[in-house]
């Protein structure tokens, strides 16, 4: 829960500074203590909102990341077929 506190703090001053770079950064944080506590749609829906923000900046990396962490989150729904299409797109955003 600390590092769910933490990270939810840093997302909230970085969207007060308007550190999109670093909200990008936040938002996968907090997607993924929220898939480790189980919250399996707040998790996505981080993780959505942070690959908005990364292709809106043209940021590859994280873009490729927050696709694989989408997957992963399918992954864990059983719901493999979109899995493996983040997947896909994941390693061609690299």
């Amino acid at each position: 829960q600390a590092a769910l506190d933490f990270h939810e703090e840093a997302l909230r001053i970085r969207e007060q500074i308007g550190d999109r770079p670093g909200m990008v950064e936040s938002l996968n944080a907090v997607g993924i203590q929220r898939r480790r506590a189980g919250d399996l749609y707040q998790a996505l829906d981080h993780h959505t909102r942070a690959l908005g923000l990364a292709r809106e900046l043209a940021m590859e990396r994280e873009v490729a990341q927050a696709l694989a962490l989408i997957a992963r989150i399918y992954t864990a729904l059983d719901d493999h077929e979109p899995a493996l299409e983040f997947y896909r797109q994941a390693l061609e955003a690299l």
